[in-house]
């Protein structure tokens, strides 16, 4: 970020970068995963869909990565799904769950380090959090840009 113009995208949900930096690495996908509900009454295509929805971070993540190729599998990998999930009944719910955990396990799909717990719908209270600390970041970094040294 580098002006109030990327400090409004920001809280606008488009892409954010890191202070300073041209390059964007980070996206919120739009839809959700909830959308994938619809395919509750299938488990392999349900699997298929959220493996070509969830391919193109892992394989940014990779390329970003491409250098430390050796050390992936310490790098840890995380999924904080939020308001469209919390609104699905339990059952799709946990079934969308544990359809990307077990894509995070497949070292073929995912090569990097996961663990059950790190694939979970966060509360509201949390979500929150988030954004303030974004805000909050965006908000510091911005007045970085504007710090004149002498």
């Amino acid at each position: 970020m580098l002006d109030e113009d990327d400090l409004l995208e920001q809280s606008e949900g488009k892409l954010l970068s890191y202070p300073t930096s041209n390059s964007r690495w980070t996206d919120k996908y739009t839809p959700g995963l909830d959308v994938f509900a619809q395919f509750s009454d299938d488990p392999a295509l349900l699997e298929e869909t959220v493996g070509n929805y969830l391919g193109p971070l892992l394989d940014f993540a990779r390329e970003v990565l491409r250098d430390k190729e050796d050390e992936w599998h310490t790098y840890p990998i995380y999924l904080k799904a939020t308001g469209g999930l919390r609104t699905l009944p339990q059952p799709q719910r946990v079934q969308l769950l544990d359809c990307v955990r077990k894509l995070f396990h497949n070292t073929t799909f995912n090569p990097f380090d996961f663990e059950d717990e790190r694939a979970r719908v966060i509360s509201g209270e949390e979500e929150a959090i988030y954004g303030w600390v974004g805000v909050n970041f965006g908000a510091y970094a911005t007045s970085l840009c504007r710090v004149t040294v002498f």
